[in-house]
């Protein structure tokens, strides 16, 4: 019935029917319950709905604007009640945002943990920097792309905390992937967001 509602409301372009119907269940529910089954599933309603249809991207505009908006609100809000060192999220893809990765910082902010969220693509040489100069306690790669693996032993190397590498590229790169992480320590994978926030709990990063 939620995703019905937020569904409606994104195909009439109702910013403040999507806005008072996103509160109500952000009230009601957890931030996992309200990402794995409510944001995730919408999602992949919506990929489908827009497939191929007239107006998609209108919508798809529409939405993400919005998201992007909501989620970074909560998220700043968050961030200025919390101390620590935070965790980095960056986009690797080449989407200017990418939603999985926002519902990924609304999961680590929402377990009482700082956040950045860098939405475009960082060059390996810079993210150790990056890491150092925040002094982040983990980083999260999101791609829906393939990524540049010959990179990534360097890449490690020359960082001081653990990596996640998150979203479609985990498919991708699967069998890659599955052998670097039994041989290098400090990466771990993940699908989706959940998974992206189960690795840094089992990680004791959160």
């Amino acid at each position: 019935a939620w995703r019905e509602a937020l569904t409606l409301a994104i195909s009439e372009l109702s910013e403040r029917r999507l806005d008072d119907n996103f509160n109500q269940v952000m009230s009601l529910y957890p931030a996992q319950t309200l990402c794995e089954h409510l944001l995730m599933p919408l999602l992949n309603e919506l990929e489908q709905h827009w497939h191929g249809q007239f107006g998609a991207q209108l919508e798809r505009v529409f939405f993400e604007s919005w998201l992007r908006s909501k989620l970074g609100a909560r998220i700043y809000h968050n961030n200025r009640s919390l101390k620590g060192a935070p965790v980095l999220l960056i986009n690797q893809s080449d989407r200017p945002f990418e939603p999985h990765l926002w519902l990924t910082a609304l999961l680590v902010s929402s377990s009482h943990c700082p956040v950045e969220v860098f939405d475009a693509p960082v060059p390996s040489g810079e993210l150790a920097i990056a890491v150092e100069r925040l002094k982040a306690r983990a980083v999260v790669l999101y791609s829906s792309k393939p990524l540049n693996l010959l990179q990534l032993p360097k890449l490690l190397n020359a960082m001081t905390c653990p990596l996640v590498i998150a979203g479609p590229t985990v498919c991708i790169h699967h069998d890659e992937l599955a052998v670097s992480t039994t041989e290098i320590a400090g990466l771990s994978l993940a699908h989706d967001p959940i998974e992206a926030h189960q690795r840094l709990s089992q990680l004791h990063l959160l």
